[in-house]
């Protein structure tokens, strides 16, 4: 029994270390999309070293034919993990004003 008990309480420690570790990855993809001097694209992906599988996508918020010299983009950072047999995401969005000819 108490075995079991510590076995159950050791998963679910590595299984919230895991998630935690996907949160901030997502907070750190999300940050670096608005660093000054960070040249856009549309979407990235890749993997770290701990497994995570990572990919940023930047869209336009809205279109709009007006002459405006700035516009909004949606930010979506998805993070992926195994866990278990099953696959874990975790996902952040967050809206950017970015100059009218940032994205290519």
């Amino acid at each position: 029994m108490i075995m079991g008990t510590l076995s159950w309480s050791l998963n679910q420690s590595q299984q919230s270390e895991r998630a935690m570790e996907a949160r901030v990855l997502a907070e750190t993809l999300l940050a670096e999309t608005n660093a000054p001097g960070i040249e856009l694209t549309r979407e990235s992906q890749g993997e770290t070293e701990t497994g995570l599988s990572w990919h940023v996508q930047i869209r336009p918020y809205r279109q709009t034919d007006n002459e405006e010299p700035i516009r909004a983009a949606i930010v979506v950072a998805d993070v992926h993990w195994s866990q278990h047999g099953s696959q874990k995401t975790y996902s952040l969005s967050n809206l950017l004003l970015l100059p009218k000819d940032a994205l290519p």
